[in-house]
């Protein structure tokens, strides 16, 4: 869990697409073990934190928006910047 998490600071100083496939990979499909709702939930932080969240973005959600939502938004964005960067030479 600690290299999961520690997987989102390293993504935010530096770009790897294979690193953030193998996290968003994490967070949709979990890792088929019995934790894997709270892997899934160190994977999707780790996600918010590569693409900019800061911690206190990650302790208190945006009002009205559900836990689901965010971290719908933050796979998608994840996925938008995988195919941008697979879009550059």
């Amino acid at each position: 869990m600690a290299a999961v998490s520690g997987t989102g600071q390293i993504l935010h100083d530096g770009f790897d697409a294979e690193l953030l496939h193998a996290l968003l990979r994490l967070a949709e499909e979990g890792r088929g073990e019995y934790d894997d709702d709270h892997m899934r939930r160190f994977a999707v932080e780790a996600i918010a934190r590569a693409l900019g969240a800061s911690h206190a973005e990650l302790t208190r959600l945006p009002e009205g928006v559900t836990y689901a939502e965010w971290s719908q938004g933050l796979l998608r964005a994840a996925r938008d910047r995988l195919h941008e960067a697979a879009r550059q030479p």
